[in-house]
């Protein structure tokens, strides 16, 4: 078996942004499966004005041209009004944890509304939506693992709004991150 990565890109507005996640399958072909399955976990949570624009699984090796770009062009499932949508930089965090080392956060963007937070704290009501749509799914799936290959163990959907970049500086990504 070996290790692959699988990047989700996602568009609002204009911006552009993507989701990092690993499974650990037996070939490229095989990895496909499983991160569609990724990719159906979040587009549960994720408000239908977003769009997941394509996927790339790759290996990870560096400085290896070993990859498959897959096409998307599909919105979010989760019906929001974009007027009540909070700015990007507000995410859920979700904690994966394995047997050993550090727990994989998971940082999620175009979810939160006016409505699912008062002032930090996410309403109890959505962190039950997160575990039963995004994190329980996702530990269904045999495949994912974190960068070293472990297999998650647990998740915990982090009850406060998280603060998160979409990258350092000024620049914002206007074009395709994932050619």
């Amino acid at each position: 078996m070996a290790v692959f990565k699988v990047d989700i890109e996602k568009v609002l507005g204009g911006e552009y942004w993507t989701n990092v996640y690993y499974v650990d399958v037996a070939d490229l072909a095989s990895a496909e499966a499983p991160a569609l399955e990724i990719v159906a976990c979040e587009r549960a949570v994720t408000g239908d004005e977003v769009t997941f624009t394509k996927m790339r699984i790759s290996d990870t090796i560096p400085d290896t041209d070993i990859y498959h770009t897959i096409l998307l062009a599909e919105p979010g499932l989760r019906a929001v009004d974009t007027a009540n949508l909070l700015a990007l930089f507000n995410v859920v965090r979700v904690d994966f944890s394995a047997n050993v080392g550090r727990p994989s956060r998971k940082y999620l963007r175009g979810i939160l509304t006016e409505g699912d937070v008062a002032f930090n704290d996410i309403a109890p009501a959505f962190v039950t939506f997160m575990d039963d749509n995004y994190s329980a799914p996702m530990l269904l799936i045999d495949e994912l693992c974190d960068v070293d290959g472990d297999t998650f163990e647990a998740s915990l959907t982090y009850p406060y709004v998280a603060m998160r970049q979409l990258r350092r500086g000024n620049k914002r990504r206007t074009a395709p991150i994932i050619p």
